[in-house]
């Protein structure tokens, strides 16, 4: 159990202090790596615990949120300086909701506990 640890140590402390050292686009990879495995661990737990989860979305609206603080950060896109990662948030809101209300499976099971006629008339 130690072992990995220590292996992970003495990879991962040059990795990080060289993506510090450097900046830029090295750290943005350090980060985005670090993301990716971060939502690995979360949907893993999600599946794990039989809990409705959408990977491939969360792995693209994670990745969308890293480049867009980075892309403010450097200031790539002067007129909406500040904006960019509220405007991710929002985007990445509007489609976590709309998924969940289309989601037709996840309704038609609703609809059939709640009101059986509408059901059948929802499939007729």
């Amino acid at each position: 159990m130690l072992l990995p640890r220590f292996l992970t140590a003495i990879v991962g402390i040059p990795l990080i202090i060289i993506a510090i050292k450097f900046g830029g686009i090295p750290f943005l990879i350090l980060v985005m790596g670090i993301v990716c495995f971060s939502l690995n661990e979360y949907f893993f737990l999600l599946k794990y615990g039989k809990y409705d989860s959408q990977p491939i979305t969360g792995y693209i609206l994670g990745m969308m949120l890293v480049l867009s603080i980075y892309i403010s950060g450097i200031k790539l896109v002067p007129h909406i300086e500040g904006y960019l990662t509220s405007i991710v948030l929002s985007i990445a809101l509007v489609v976590f909701i709309t998924a969940k209300i289309l989601d037709v499976k996840q309704y038609s099971q609703l609809c059939q506990l709640r009101y059986p006629r509408l059901h059948l008339q929802l499939i007729s």
